[in-house]
């Protein structure tokens, strides 16, 4: 090799270590880059975490607290619910846990009667209004809310619950009921009494 052949190889490797150092430059630049992206994607990660957990905190506040109110206000020993956020498939899920005496149950309440089904429904009808927003008086309409609550006092506690709701919230209930007892907190009755002749007769009464 003569030195002018020497000249071009020396040229040649001195723009391939220029085209090198350019490569490097970029891949150090485009790794800040992504290291900077990273950085920005981990700190979402966690704003988002904490966000869930603030709506997941703030769900079931208003689901456990109307729930076990309710249970409260017309069973002497009752259940408390209890909401359990859990992972599965790649999603959050919600599972109903309801404690008493220290004891977790899952389905107790249709295992035990349906007068806990009830109370429990009512109040689950509680806390899906306190997610929405009205401007307008709310008029629930309730069909035989509490018919499978039965024995002793508990038509009449159930009934009067259902009164002390509607003006803590200051709603209207207009409730259907077969039950005599649970005429207790009505400030109104309206009685159907359907005649032999298929015909309806309509009475009010002013409580």
């Amino acid at each position: 090799m003569n030195l002018q052949e020497l000249r071009t190889r020396m040229e040649q490797l001195k723009g391939g270590q220029q085209s090198l150092i350019k490569q490097r430059d970029s891949a150090v630049k485009a790794i800040g880059q992504w290291g900077i992206e990273i950085s920005a994607t981990e700190e979402a990660k966690l704003i988002i975490q904490a966000v869930a957990k603030k709506t997941q905190d703030k769900l079931k506040a208003y689901i456990e607290e109307p729930l076990s109110l309710a249970m409260a206000a017309v069973f002497d020993d009752p259940y408390q619910l209890k909401l359990k956020m859990v992972e599965r498939r790649g999603r959050t899920e919600c599972d109903f846990k309801w404690v008493r005496a220290g004891q977790e149950y899952d389905d107790l309440l249709f295992s035990e009667g349906g007068g806990l089904v009830d109370v429990a429904a009512f109040g689950l009808q509680i806390a899906i209004l306190g997610f929405m927003k009205h401007h307008a008086r709310l008029l629930l309409i309730l069909d035989e809310p509490l018919k499978w609550l039965k024995g002793g006092e508990l038509p009449e506690r159930g009934a009067l619950m259902i009164s002390a709701v509607a003006k803590e919230l200051g709603i209207t209930i207009l409730m259907v009921s077969h039950i005599p007892e649970q005429k207790a907190g009505a400030d109104k009755l309206i009685h159907v009494t359907l005649k032999a002749d298929k015909t309806s007769s309509i009475r009010e009464e002013i409580q």
